[in-house]
């Protein structure tokens, strides 16, 4: 007589990683914001890491929980680093990029779990939420113009630069339904289906009286 099955225990998936990478950007623009040209030049290097791990557990064969935590970075745009300063005298706009900035990261969780229905359905409920860091922001200040920024113009001026601010915070819930009608409709309706989404997020940021 044989004892009673045991149930097999539920796989568990863990995969983690590490990618790490170096930047190191230069440039060395020539300004001319008056009559007078000059050289300038501004440089910055950084290291990142991005550890990031998933795991995966099947509660049952046609349900599924997965939770990611992961890494990444946004590198400033060319324009918003080099020590290069433009001006429009047409529009009064002196745009300035800042070397020093520092690229924009975040670290995400993601829980969702997932349900498996007939006929390639699918049913899913997640949570996500993001810490974002150094966060890229125009920084606009008007000011009278002058010799020193707009080649004698004594109107008002715009000075635009780019700032870091200082962190950046957002949560949210999703859900997600898919359903095809193969086996429900008759005929050629039998290709139809259903796909329905949704979305609620929440965000803040947070700003010093002098960003750099």
């Amino acid at each position: 007589m044989k004892g009673p099955r045991l149930p097999t225990p539920a796989p568990r998936l863990t995969i983690p990683g590490r990618s790490p990478a170096r930047t190191a950007p230069s440039s060395t623009p020539i300004n001319s914001p008056t009559v007078h040209v000059c050289g300038v030049r501004g440089d910055r290097s950084y290291t990142n890491f991005f550890p990031t791990a998933q795991a995966r557990y099947e509660i049952e064969p046609d349900l599924i929980a997965r939770a990611a935590i992961s890494s990444t970075i946004a590198r400033p745009g060319f324009q918003q680093v080099t020590a290069a300063t433009t001006v429009d005298s047409g529009s009064g706009n002196i745009t300035t990029g800042n070397p020093n900035l520092k690229p924009t990261t975040a670290t995400g969780l993601d829980l969702s779990i997932e349900q498996y229905l007939p006929h390639a359905g699918i049913a899913s409920l997640g949570f996500f939420g993001k810490d974002i860091k150094n966060y890229i922001v125009q920084n606009v200040q008007q000011t009278a113009g002058g010799p020193q920024n707009l080649g004698g113009n004594l109107g008002i001026v715009k000075l635009i630069s780019f700032a870091n601010a200082p962190t950046s915070h957002l949560f949210g819930f999703e859900t997600n339904y898919v359903q095809h009608f193969s086996d429900i409709l008759p005929g050629p309706l039998g290709g139809l289906g259903v796909s329905a989404n949704w979305t609620w997020c929440s965000r803040s940021t947070s700003f010093r009286s002098s960003i750099r």
